[in-house]
């Protein structure tokens, strides 16, 4: 098992469509842990093993 950790950028208007909980939602389905930081860009930090965060 190799843990990795990933930082994406999304650009464009997340604000009340329910992007984070939507991503929330993806994470815990897969087992993936991190962080939403809302700025802009908002920024995702994700955390699990490579395969599934990479798929």
């Amino acid at each position: 098992m190799c843990l990795i950790r990933e930082e994406i950028l999304i650009d464009g208007d997340v604000q009340a469509v329910g992007f984070r909980p939507f991503i929330k939602g993806l994470a815990e389905k897969r087992g993936i842990v991190g962080l939403t930081q809302n700025m802009h860009p908002v920024r995702i930090i994700c955390e699990g093993e490579e395969e599934i965060v990479d798929s």
